[in-house]
């Protein structure tokens, strides 16, 4: 089945990447958006099984590695083989990509409830919880592990379904929230500064109260990551630290953003530095760390 994203969190990721959203998004009748390559849906949806496959089979890889194991295996590969496809695939800080449903699988990531999550059952993603509901972006991870509806909201898109909820669209800001069915967080008896963690099991996407103060070293690891020449995503930080280490994450620990604060990390959003980085408030996107949902372009 052809993948799908919806145009804002094209748009928004593309943004990221410092380029044009409209020249980037891939083949896809629910975005409106035509390849430029032409590429059929059934081909691009024969390569995003593969490139998932590679990706699941050999772990972490660049571009030039995916297309040359796509060759190899005798697929149709068009001239921008990843560039083509949305998937849930992320980049990691050295621009290799990983497949994300295989990296995450047993990890959990947590956040610290407030009173206008409760009120409205719904999640602020950045940055706690971007490393794992980036997921919630393609229609497989869309429920939860007991079948309850998930979505990922953004301010200016998803307006009129907020409104319906009696959210505030603000509340879900540019950088989305996770919508939650109502009733879900108050079944978890949890109240305001309580942790909830969402944890990647074989059923699907689970979310439920955790109870922690570990930080393990996940703070040192962060911080090696970093340069003081740019930022990175947190995401990107978070998924390579998962790499080089099959354990981190996998038993619940704060939020990464008092992971972050608490090691003297500069962060603004979703991005992450060194401590006493000058973030430029005027930044669109931060150029020199733009990243891709999709490799290619090179």
């Amino acid at each position: 089945m052809e993948p799908t994203v919806r145009p804002v969190l094209a748009r928004q990721v593309a943004v990221k990447r410092g380029r044009d959203a409209a020249a980037r998004l891939p083949n896809n009748p629910e975005t409106g958006c035509k390849s430029r390559d032409h590429h059929s849906l059934a081909t691009m949806a024969t390569v995003t099984d593969s490139v998932a496959r590679i990706l699941a089979e050999h772990g972490p890889l660049h571009e030039d590695a995916i297309v040359q194991l796509l060759r190899d295996s005798g697929e149709t590969v068009p001239d921008r083989v990843v560039d083509e496809l949305i998937h849930p695939a992320g980049e990691l800080i050295d621009e290799r990509w990983v497949w994300l449903p295989t990296l995450l699988a047993g990890r959990v990531f947590t956040h610290r409830l407030d009173i206008d999550e409760l009120t409205h059952d719904l999640l602020i993603v950045t940055p706690d919880l971007d490393p794992i509901t980036t997921l919630c972006e393609h229609a497989q991870y869309q429920r939860l592990a007991d079948g309850s509806p998930v979505q990922i909201v953004v301010e200016g898109y998803d307006d009129e379904l907020l409104e319906q909820r009696g959210i505030p669209p603000e509340l879900a800001g540019e950088a989305g929230a996770l919508l939650l069915a109502p009733g879900t967080l108050a079944a978890l008896g949890v109240t305001e500064g309580d942790l909830v963690g969402i944890r990647l099991t074989e059923q699907g996407l689970a979310l439920a109260r955790v109870a922690t103060r570990e930080h393990a070293d996940v703070a040192a690891r962060l911080a090696t990551k970093l340069t003081a020449e740019e930022p990175v995503f947190v995401d990107s930080a978070v998924w390579t630290v998962c790499v080089e280490d099959a354990a981190a994450f996998t038993k619940a620990l704060v939020p990464v953003s008092e992971i972050i604060d608490d090691a003297g990390l500069a962060r603004s959003g979703e991005y992450l530095s060194t401590a006493g980085f000058d973030f430029d408030p005027d930044h669109d996107g931060l150029d020199a760390v733009g990243r891709e949902v999709c490799v290619g372009d090179r």
